[in-house]
Parts: structure tokens; sequence; C-alpha cells
């Protein structure tokens, strides 16, 4: 009997066994590695001999064709991969015999870490005020590294390395900066990783112009003349500070040693004086001085104050004798004119002047420091007679003292007349 199949289809009889199953050799890739780089070799399983072409294709697991391409029976990558962006890609690959017979997979695919090339190097800070001293923090250094933990080492590779110094990641001042003397500074600082790569970069350092304390205090000339009337000036304050544009302010403060300031006043920058000095009595004072420059700094200095000598005027007359007998003649002495002069070695004129007490002058006249008659008295006409005298010192300027005198005629035995 005959066996009669019948389909509704025709029917396509084939030798060709399916591939059953793609394998890969190798499913991971270092990251940072070149494009083109090859991931591992393909090969297929199936039961007839035959050969195979692979393609990526889409369908479920196909998230990261784009990141392959298969060259020949190689899986290579077409991206550099980065391990800290992303570890695990997923593609799907076919495998065709030359039947036409075809098989699908899913592969996962792991990216490896490896060590980052360090990218850059960060400075917290810059800028960097003047004037303070060595080991103050600067800034912080850091790193731009893909690595997550890794760790660095920090050095100073050129430009002004002997005014920094690195402890551990910060970066410190040797001594203490001048921005009047400099205010830029240059550094070259390099960073090495844990695995050796290095990475080195320029800094320039901004040094802040901070306020510098004014260092010294002028007072010019600081003396003042015997005698000169409360407010004359004892001298100009002047101020030494590194800070050009200044304004500073003065003021009598208390402060060590010797202080004479309720003598003195300060105007604006004048030192003048609150009373009369007299060098005979004292010739030198001390004020203490303060500046303050307006940005908060102060400074304190004690000055001396000269007094100098000046041309007293005499301050009283006297005379050795003031009776006379009567009858004496013309020319007679009466006494020796005596002058107080707070000043020593001055010498002295005098003169009758008219004035209150001056009666009488035409009666006396004056040679040298004598007082001398100019008439011979009577004592029964006149017994008192009123004279009044000038005496000028030798100094500059020439100084004047009066004086009104009462000279006694005293009586004498008179010669009978008849």
């Amino acid at each position: 009997d005959a066996v009669v199949v019948c389909f509704d289809d025709p029917l396509v009889f084939t030798d060709n066994n399916l591939p059953t199953y793609i394998s890969l050799n190798q499913s991971t890739v270092i990251e940072n590695l070149s494009i083109n780089t090859t991931v591992g070799s393909l090969s297929t399983s199936d039961v007839d001999n035959d050969t195979f072409s692979y393609t990526l294709v889409a369908g479920d697991g196909d998230t990261d064709n784009a990141s392959f391409n298969i060259n020949a029976s190689n899986l290579q990558t077409s991206e550099i991969f980065n391990y800290e962006a992303k570890t695990v890609y997923s593609i799907r690959l076919r495998t065709t015999d030359n039947k036409g017979g075809i098989y699908e997979e899913v592969f996962t695919i792991n990216v490896i870490d490896a060590y980052d090339t360090n990218t850059k190097i960060i400075i917290s800070n810059t800028d960097f005020p003047d004037n303070l001293e060595a080991g103050n923090l600067i800034g912080l250094f850091s790193t731009a590294d893909e690595d997550a933990n890794d760790s660095y080492i920090y050095s100073i590779e050129g430009g002004d390395i002997s005014a920094f110094t690195i402890n551990d990641n910060q970066l410190l001042n040797t001594a203490a900066f001048d921005f009047e003397t400099k205010s830029t500074y240059n550094i070259s600082i390099k960073t090495v990783d844990a695995s050796g790569a290095e990475f080195e970069k320029d800094f320039t350092i901004n040094i802040a112009n901070a306020n510098d304390s004014p260092t010294d205090m002028q007072l010019n000339p600081g003396t003042v003349a015997e005698n000169e009337a409360t407010g004359a000036v004892v001298g100009t304050l002047s101020t030494t500070d590194e800070d050009s544009g200044d304004q500073f302010v003065y003021k009598l403060a208390a402060g060590d040693g010797q202080n004479d300031n309720s003598n003195f006043i300060i105007v604006d920058d004048e030192v003048k004086t609150l009373t009369t000095f007299d060098y005979e009595t004292r010739q030198l004072y001390y004020i203490n001085v303060q500046v303050n420059d307006g940005g908060g700094a102060n400074y304190d200095e004690l000055f001396p104050v000269q007094i100098t000598d000046a041309n007293d005027a005499p301050t009283s007359l006297a005379l050795s004798n003031t009776e006379i007998a009567e009858n004496e003649n013309a020319g007679t002495e009466v006494a020796t004119i005596i002058t107080t002069d707070p000043d020593a070695g001055n010498a002295f004129s005098y003169e009758l002047v008219s004035g209150t007490g001056s009666t009488d002058n035409d009666k006396f006249i004056i040679a040298s420091d004598k007082l001398l008659t100019a008439e011979s008295f009577d004592f029964e006409s006149k017994q008192l007679y009123k004279i009044r005298i000038k005496t000028t010192d030798n100094g500059i300027p020439n100084k004047t003292f009066e004086q009104a005198f009462v000279i006694t005629v005293t009586d004498a035995n008179d010669t009978p007349e008849d």
C-alpha cells in the first residue's frame, strides 16, 4: 500500500542543522582602551561542519549594540569605555551559517576598572593677605581623577619654591609676604597618584594688600621757646607707613615713662602748648603720641620737647641807697642801680623816664649804673623827690622794666648865715 501525505504548503527538504550556541571567549574589557580593541573571539556550536558570520542585531538585550562592532569573528569596541561612568553593557549577537541557518544570543560585557590619568589639580584658594607669619594655610590641593579613593602626593616643582611649603595637601607660606615688595608668586605643582600617574599645573598666588602698621613717627622740630604764649606750635607730626594714602590721626596717649601730656594739645598734625614755659625752671618735657592709620593699626612713641632759652624781661629794679644829705654838691652819687633778671650774664643800661612817679626826674642824672644828683638839695625846702627809672637788658630782643622810687633828703647841720 502506498502512503500519500498532503500539505497545504510545499515542503522544503534540507540537510542543514541550525546553529545551537554562540561562544565569546572573553566578555570583559579594560576601561580607557582605544576604539577597535578586541573584546573576545566568537565561535558557534553546530553539528554541521559549517562556516559562520556574525552580526549585531536588534532584539531583546541589544541596548548597547552601538558600542561594539564585529570584525570577522572578533567582537571589538566602538568607543572608549569609562568604568566610572558605566560598568555593564548588553549586546545581541547573531551567528549565520553558510547555509542560511541562524541563531541569536544576548551577551553581557563587563568593563574592568583601570588607573585613570590625573586630569586636573585644583587649589581651594589663590588669594592670601600679606603680613601673616610663616606656616599659615593658603589653600588645599585636590586632584581631578575618575578613580574613587585614590591617594595623591603633591610637590612644588618650579617657580617661587622658597616662598612655600606643602604639608600633605596643604599649601603653606614659609615667611610673611609683603604686598609692597611683591604682589604675585608663581609655582608649579605636581600630583602623583597611587599608580604613579603624574600631572603638573602652574598656579599664581596673589598677595592681598593688608593694612600695614605704622613703623615710625617724627615730631619736627619738637622745640618751643620759653615765654611763648599758649597755643605756640611745638612741631609737626609725620608717620612712616608702608601703605601709601593712609590718613593718620594723632592723639596724646598714656604710656610708659615720664609724661607731660597735660601741658600740650594736638590739633590735626601739630603739637601745641597749653601753658607758658620757663627755660630757667625746666628745659625738657616728654609727651606720648599715638597715631592711628585709619585701618585699625596704632603706633605709639615718646617724644622729648625741648624748651629753648629766650631773653627774659628784667623783673625788678633796686637802689643801693635812697637817701641823700642836703647841701651835697651836684653830681654826688646817690646809689647804685641794681636789676633783677632771670637771664644770667645780661648787661643793663638805665635811664630816667616819664611816667607815674617821675615828677623830679630833672633833679637827678644817671651815669652807667649810678644815680647822681643834678643839684644840691635843701632839707628845709623839700625832703622827698620822686623819680622813675627804666632798665634795658642787652638780650635779643631787648627787654625793659620800669620802677618808681622816692629819694629822701636828710637834714644836715646848716652853717649860720649871720
